[in-house]
């Protein structure tokens, strides 16, 4: 079943179950024999279906029977239907084959009055009864406001078969047309009911009146006639004794006396018609505003930023007012700048100015509500003959923007669309005030991360800042442990060395008179070798504690790590070590005293070779690396050892601390090492972990 409407009917009904909370309605008709749904509202198809099979069962059928007899609601209970969603149905009948049905649970007095009007309106009939049997057509009052009031003119005046005149709706002391036809006055223009002697007297005495040319009437019709007219008559529409409106007809046949009763006996007919029209329109105009206020604030709530809901929120206003320019102006919180986005037509806008040069600026200073002919300064110049209707928005007491409405038709403005902008002012000056109070948050939260971001960097700065002081102060401890240990150095190797030279030198003169078998010749032996220990340890020392100028000159570090290598080769086989070599290829030369150099790398391989007392793995290797924007040739010497622990590698470049006490260790070589190192201007890294073994890297400057 397709169930279908006009619009503008759909559209009413759907407002009317609005307005009255009921949950569906339907036309219903019974050309076919049996009740058929015609058209409805919220009533599905299965509803529908249901519906029908209840009006056809006996006790819907003698409702729906009785329903045709009556002009007053009347109710059903349903039972058995719970699909149709409710349990009374209430029916609307005005003698005519089609019947209006609402679902409601129950209807109080202001829902009734309003079902009762769209019933008049929908299914309503006129028809002219006059007593000599003029037919009079039939006039139905379609619930489309301005086409039904030209549909009840027109009916009005071929019932009489004249050819001009109109139909005017009462607003206070004038007469409005609502409906016209040929020279009639326009559309909306007025007629006074106490300016015209006709009129007034047509309104005090709720009668019919004639003028016919050439009385003393004549002259005082309302508004001006075609010159073959040859009478006017005016009708008044009377709904219990309250003056509605009225209708004039004016043409060149002389009306007789029975064309003014047949005409003034359907005037009592339509008035009630005409009333109902206009109050179900100002019902409908009611419920539209509602409508476009619940529009804008579902424009208003879903923006969240302000260019949006000035948009939305212009192009409704642009649509309800479509001959005006509509502005929006919210100035800043610092009151600095002017915020202003237009809409013209389909044309969306928006710019920013410097608020004191703004023609808006006087307008915020009185922050006063006022209507202008024009505004002065680019964009706000009113065009000729325009006025133009501002309203504040406030909010607490402040004004935090304006709404601007820019046409010819701004100073007439009626009391709803006061009302309604009203409405959208105060909506719109709440989001106005949350989208600068969001926008100043956002710019705080932007401020504090970027304040925090500083923060951070300057923490890592700091940090950073601190680890290389830290390092640059243990550099500074080392060196002056160096320096004391080179200083006691240099005294104890002076002390030693002269008396061990005494020593060495009357050993081997003993051991060469001393007979080969004789019993102390091994005791002499052990002698001189630990004697000449001692000088070496001694020597060492001297060579740690010199100071003094170095033979430097540019070198390939390639060759002197082959020389080194060369030199331990034999050694590193006995060991049971497995050595791998990689060198760097194209090494730049860099500047060094190749002797101590070698003694680094010496130090460091014999190192490599004790942590690794059953074999191993030891690696070479040489490159280029780039470290704080400088090059360094980097040495790296790599074992798969014992390794060191934390502890360990904070005192391994301390003199005399060593790890190998037991197997003759002095402590002395690493030392040697960093100051020898260090004294390149090079560093030299540990890394290490117990049993994974150490890597020592070398690192001097190119």
């Amino acid at each position: 079943m397709q169930l279908s409407m006009r619009d503008d009917a759909r559209s009413h009904l759907q407002q009317a179950c609005r307005l009255t909370g009921a949950v569906w309605t339907a036309l219903v008709g019974s050309e076919t024999g049996s009740p058929t749904v015609l058209a409805a509202y919220g009533l599905t198809a299965a509803r529908a279906r249901i519906l029908e099979q209840c009006l056809e069962a006996e006790a819907g059928r003698s409702w729906y029977q009785g329903l045709k007899r009556r002009r007053s609601p009347f109710a059903l209970t349903v039972k058995g239907y719970p699909k149709l969603g409710v349990r009374r149905i209430w029916g609307y009948s005005r003698g005519t084959s089609e019947v209006l049905i609402v679902g409601a649970d129950a209807q109080r007095s202001p829902a009734a009055s309003i079902w009762a009007l769209v019933a008049d309106l929908m299914l309503g009939a006129m028809s002219a009864g006059p007593a000599g049997g003029t037919a009079s057509p039939q006039l139905e009052a379609a619930y489309d406001g301005q086409n039904a009031l030209d549909t009840i003119l027109s009916g009005f005046l071929s019932a009489g078969d004249d050819q001009s005149g109109w139909l005017a709706i009462r607003r206070g002391d004038e007469l409005i047309i609502a409906a016209r036809r040929n020279a009639a006055p326009a559309l909306g223009s007025s007629l006074g009911l106490r300016s015209s002697p006709l009129l007034h007297r047509m309104h005090r005495s709720r009668s019919s009146l004639i003028a016919k040319r050439g009385s003393n009437d004549w002259d005082a019709v309302p508004h001006a006639l075609s010159r073959n007219a040859t009478f006017w008559a005016g009708f008044p529409l009377v709904v219990n004794n309250r003056f509605i409106g009225a209708v004039a007809v004016w043409g060149r046949r002389a009306i007789t006396a029975r064309r003014l009763r047949d005409l003034t006996g359907l005037a009592r007919q339509i008035s009630r018609t005409v009333d109902l029209n206009v109050a179900i329109g100002e019902v409908t105009s009611q419920l539209r505003r509602l409508a476009t206020l619940n529009e804008f604030a579902l424009a208003i709530s879903s923006s969240e930023e302000l260019p949006q809901m000035a948009q939305r929120v212009l192009a409704h206003l642009g649509a309800i007012f479509p001959d005006h320019e509509i502005a929006l102006y919210v100035p800043t919180s610092d009151s600095r700048l002017m915020q202003e986005f237009r809409i013209a037509g389909p044309n969306f806008s928006e710019r920013t100015a410097a608020l004191s040069q703004h023609p808006m600026a006087r307008w915020f200073s009185s922050s006063v509500n006022k209507q202008t002919a024009s505004f002065s300064g680019e964009g706000s110049e009113a065009a000729q003959g325009s006025n133009t209707f501002t309203l504040p928005l406030r909010y607490r007491g402040a004004t935090v923007g304006a709404l601007a409405l820019q046409g010819a038709g701004a100073s007439e403005l009626s009391r709803y669309d006061h009302s309604m902008l009203a409405v959208v002012a105060s909506y719109m000056a709440g989001v106005v005030e949350h989208g600068r109070l969001r926008a100043e948050a956002v710019e705080r939260a932007r401020r504090l991360e970027e304040t925090v971001r500083q923060l951070r960097d300057a923490e890592l700065a700091a940090s950073t800042r601190l680890t290389a002081q830290q390092a640059a102060e243990s550099r500074l401890v080392q060196a002056a442990k160096m320096v004391a240990v080179g200083e006691m150095a240099a005294g104890v190797a002076h002390e030693l060395n002269n008396p061990l030279t005494t020593v060495c030198g009357f050993a081997e003169l003993m051991l060469e008179e001393t007979p080969a078998d004789a019993p102390y010749k091994a005791d002499l032996e052990m002698v001189l070798h630990e004697a000449r220990r001692a000088r070496s340890v001694v020597r060492r020392l001297l060579d740690f504690a010199r100071q003094g100028d170095h033979l430097r000159a540019r070198a390939d570090i390639d060759e002197i790590v082959e020389d080194v290598l060369a030199l331990m080769t034999h050694f590193v086989h006995t060991s049971g070590v497995q050595l791998e070599v990689e060198l760097g290829q194209g090494l730049p030369w860099i500047t060094l005293d190749g002797n101590q150099i070698k003694q680094v790398l010496l130090n460091l391989l014999h190192n490599a070779l004790h942590a690794m007392p059953g074999g191993g793995r030891l690696q070479v290797r040489t490159e280029l690396q780039r470290k704080e924007a400088h090059d360094w040739i980097v040495i790296r010497v790599t074992d798969n050892g014992v390794g060191m622990d934390s502890d360990e590698l904070e005192r391994i470049f301390e003199p005399f601390y060593t790890t190998r006490a037991e197997s003759g260790g002095t402590g002395l070589g690493l030392s040697v090492t960093y100051g020898i190192v260090t004294d390149h201007g090079g560093t030299i890294e540990v890394q290490s972990q117990r049993g994974s073994g150490s890597t020592f890297s070398v690192w001097l400057p190119v």
